[in-house]
């Protein structure tokens, strides 16, 4: 295998041809996703037991630090994409803010196709005509860096690919319903779990045990989402809006708070989103002004 380099915005792909030993150290804390593929004898990883153990596949860092080794003459191609831009892609996938965050396997069964079927694209990636765009694309190659994105997302095991999948139930009862109903039609108002269950007169644990069996998540971290994905609505589309003013609107204690919850979930920061989406030329303030500022029932 020929060793190459691709930078594909903030994704870099390396092959590597060792001459002589390596060791690999990383750390929970690190802002980019590391993925490992071994085409040789594999990555050796150092139990706590002492003993020994060989993995072809492998994504760091890992819930701990991790150091392994590669002995001479491995042949591996490494993977390097920022945590921010897994986080961002995420909530487009899933039309809604992301806060939990995204762990991939660390270890994963290095029998699963999937996996070989990412191996093996990886191996021959040089020479498929798609990087031909790259070159086309100059600086706007986002569709060819959300390819590469979803590739790992969908095909490297991790805690989102059920979601992914829509594997989740797609039948609510009657009483998530009606929550789900008056959620959606007050999305400003922070509703107690109780109002929700006396709607539909059942209780508070049967109420949230069933909505969290449904959506995944439980009912003020779905509201939180909720308001956070609103504000995320006007923050790029309503551009003369005050970014301090979107997070009073949609009930965010303090413009810091604000912030930090809106980069977790979509990858970047209130002001960040605002001038990419102004850059792109979708959005004018110009624009925005004619059409007038549409703010929540209560706020007006």
């Amino acid at each position: 295998m020929s060793g190459y380099r691709l930078d594909i915005d903030d994704i870099l792909i390396e092959s590597h041809s060792l001459r002589g030993r390596l060791e690999i150290t990383a750390h929970p804390q690190s802002e980019r996703k590391i993925f490992l593929f071994c085409y040789t004898d594999g990555f050796v990883r150092q139990l706590p037991s002492g003993a020994a153990e060989a993995h072809s596949m492998v994504a760091l860092p890992a819930g701990q630090p991790e150091t392994l080794w590669l002995g001479d003459h491995c042949e591996y191609v490494s993977v390097s994409i920022p945590t921010a831009l897994f986080q961002k892609r995420l909530s487009v996938l899933l039309d809604r803010p992301v806060e939990r965050s995204l762990e991939f396997v660390s270890f994963p069964d290095g029998d699963l196709e999937s996996l070989d079927i990412l191996r093996d694209q990886l191996q021959v990636l040089p020479a498929q005509p798609i990087l031909r765009t790259k070159t086309l694309l100059a600086s706007r190659n986002e569709s060819l860096r959300n390819l590469l994105v979803d590739c790992f997302l969908q095909l490297f095991p991790n805690n989102y690919l059920a979601v992914l999948s829509d594997d989740l139930p797609t039948v609510a009862p009657r009483h998530v319903k009606r929550a789900l109903s008056h959620i959606h039609g007050n999305p400003h108002r922070h509703i107690a779990p109780q109002v929700l269950a006396d709607l539909s007169s059942v209780s508070k644990r049967t109420l949230q045990y069933a909505f969290q069996s449904v959506t995944g998540q439980t009912i003020t971290d779905y509201q939180r989402l909720l308001r956070l994905g609103r504000a995320h609505e006007m923050v790029i589309s309503q551009v003369e809006i005050p970014l301090k003013a979107v997070a009073d609107i949609w009930g965010f204690g303090s413009y810091a708070a604000f912030g930090q919850s809106f980069k977790k979930a979509f990858g970047l920061s209130p002001a960040e989103a605002r001038r990419a989406r102004e850059h792109s030329g979708k959005v004018s303030p110009r624009e925005q002004s004619a059409s007038g500022t549409i703010l929540p029932e209560g706020k007006r």
